[in-house]
């Protein structure tokens, strides 16, 4: 499965809480959850996954949530202040071509069509997927072949 994270294709936008622009920190304690939301599309009708990447202020790795869809492109996940300090984040968009693949798929089935292309293109995004899963992950997707 190929991912493709072109930002060209995929818009995010109207990102909260923010204030002015993101000139100036929001503020939370330590304990507190950081609720993100973003508007998160693409020109196309491709389907789209998102996340938000934290953490905190000199931190070496981000940290990753995914965001889950709420309603018209809304998006929406959610981060705990574990320690004192100031926090970055941001949210990141892209094609999923996968999650395009699966929706298309169960519309086909659902209206009777013929699916056999359909499932070796799934087994092609499988065998792509598998060299850069581990452990459980690997272990599910050897099973779907």
């Amino acid at each position: 499965m190929e991912i493709t994270k072109d930002p060209r294709r995929v818009v995010v936008e109207g990102v909260d809480p923010e204030v002015d622009d993101g000139r100036f920190p929001i503020k939370r304690v330590v304990g507190e959850r950081v609720i993100v939301e973003a508007d998160v599309f693409t020109d196309g009708h491709e389907a789209v996954s998102c996340a938000v990447l934290y953490r905190k202020e000199g931190a070496a790795p981000w940290n990753e949530a995914p965001m889950t869809e709420l309603v018209n492109d809304r998006w929406r996940a959610e981060f705990m202040v574990a320690e004192m300090g100031h926090y970055q984040y941001t949210v990141q968009g892209w094609l999923d071509h996968f999650k395009h693949w699966s929706r298309d798929l169960g519309k086909r089935i659902a209206a009777g069509q013929d699916v056999s292309i359909d499932l070796l293109i799934g087994a092609q995004y499988v065998e792509e997927a598998l060299p850069r899963a581990t452990g459980a992950d690997q272990d599910k997707l050897r099973g779907y072949l």
